[in-house]
């Protein structure tokens, strides 16, 4: 008997085994897995329908495959009289508040923290000391929504109380009690709100940067065509950019070149992720080539050599009409000469038409250079609840005061300068005719 079978066979009367209740959710049952390979295949893909490359089983796999330090994961599918309906994501770990001081505005919360620190060790010298497991509803290493799917037929209202509700029974799994402190659903966009008032009355609502989407335009065939269809400004600007990097040679990098050059690759991640103020998890040390191994094509690594050096390199997920740009590797001592950074951006657009993507999902930060690349704000929500009451509601004032970096959007297209100059023109006529009618 084939492995597949063999699961298929395990778990055939899923439903009798597995039911659970909640309000609202009752009607459902529920199949948890704490492993990729666990789980049937079947009703995964089959509510999944390929809609959703970083849910298939294959990335899921290579995640799992080497972990970051101490992290879990729960994978559920959800059925409705037998038929998988919908299919939910879950990373559990350990969560420092080492970058607290970076993201929250402490000055308006020193009771809250104060009272924080005695509650949770009268011990601990310092708030950065403090070190939780946090249950995450989603994927800690990309932006956007890739924590759910679910099928036509399912009643997306119940969306917010099933999400609830397996959260609840992963807690309560044997060894599990009492382990975990706080519980994250992360990156709603606004448009799925309504499908969770549930989880919007009992969590903690609050929002973190934006994802910066691209949307590419059916006319545009070639790079060029990009080009074209910004202002001169920014054509300009562009141009100028990719004219400092013309000395870099750019290349695709397969599975046994990415683990030739494992080592050097990490120390380029590493000088990134060194500079940023908050990151929510860390990647394993074969994270790259497990993807490489498990997607293929899927996965796309870009490689920047100077002169034979290699000094960077950009990542990206495609599936879908979708492409996800993803970790970026820099030698920030050649940044500024050679505009790495912002020929990467340059290169995705590149990488995106010549693959006929839909989109470029560029992520949530340096927000403000991504936008001269044409890149627009999508705004994404997250839930925070504390398992302890008392902490939960402790929890607020921080919540409250996440510091939001101040940035400016700005607009490369001619059509966006058309459209602001008819706004400013309508503004105009506006003032005017009030000024007339003022006498």
């Amino acid at each position: 008997m084939n492995p597949i079978d063999h699961i298929k066979n395990k778990f055939k009367n899923l439903r009798g085994q597995c039911a659970f209740g909640c309000e609202n959710a009752s009607k459902y049952g529920i199949a948890l897995f704490s492993s990729v390979y666990r789980i049937p295949y079947e009703h995964w893909n089959k509510v999944l329908n390929g809609e959703n490359l970083l849910l298939s089983i294959p990335y899921l796999a290579a995640l799992e495959n080497d972990p970051a330090r101490g992290m879990e994961f729960h994978y559920a599918i959800v059925y409705l009289d037998d038929r998988p309906q919908a299919i939910l994501y879950f990373q559990e770990f350990d969560f420092r508040l080492n970058s607290v001081d970076q993201n929250v505005e402490l000055d308006k919360v020193k009771d809250a923290k104060s009272l924080l620190q005695k509650a949770k060790d009268m011990a601990l010298k310092s708030f950065q000391n403090i070190s939780a497991r946090l249950l995450t509803f989603g994927n800690s290493f990309v932006s956007g929504e890739h924590g759910f799917h679910y099928t036509r037929e399912f009643d997306t209202k119940d969306l917010g109380f099933v999400i609830d509700a397996t959260t609840e029974k992963i807690c309560s799994l044997e060894g599990k009690s009492g382990n975990v402190k706080a519980l994250l659903a992360k990156d709603f966009y606004h448009d799925t709100e309504e499908c969770i008032p549930h989880l919007m009355k009992n969590y903690h609502q609050f929002k973190v940067q934006p994802n910066m989407i691209l949307p590419l335009e059916e006319e545009w065939k070639t790079f060029d065509d990009y080009l074209d269809a910004m202002s001169s400004k920014y054509r300009v600007r562009a141009k100028s950019v990719i004219k400092k990097g013309s000395d870099v040679a750019m290349k695709e990098l397969d599975a046994d070149q990415i683990a030739e050059l494992n080592g050097t690759l990490l120390q380029l991640y590493n000088s990134v992720e060194s500079s940023a103020s908050f990151q929510l998890a860390t990647i394993g040390a074969n994270y790259f080539l497990d993807l490489k191994a498990a997607l293929e094509d899927n996965f796309k690594f870009m490689a920047y050599y100077l002169k034979d050096k290699l000094i960077g390199f950009a990542t990206a997920f495609y599936g879908n009409g979708h492409l996800e740009a993803h970790y970026v590797g820099i030698d920030y001592d050649l940044n500024t000469e050679v505009a790495l950074y912002q020929n990467m951006l340059y290169d995705y657009v590149k990488l995106g038409l010549a693959i006929n993507a839909k989109q470029i999902s560029y992520g949530r930060t340096a927000l403000e250079i991504k936008s001269t690349v044409g890149a627009e704000p999508r705004e994404l929500m997250l839930f925070l609840k504390a398992s302890n009451s008392i902490t939960h509601k402790i929890m607020k004032p921080f919540i409250d005061n996440i510091r939001q970096e101040k940035w400016i959007q700005r607009h490369p297209f001619k059509k966006d300068s058309n459209n602001n100059g008819q706004a400013v023109s309508k503004k105009k006529a506006k003032t005017k005719t009030e000024l007339k009618k003022a006498g």
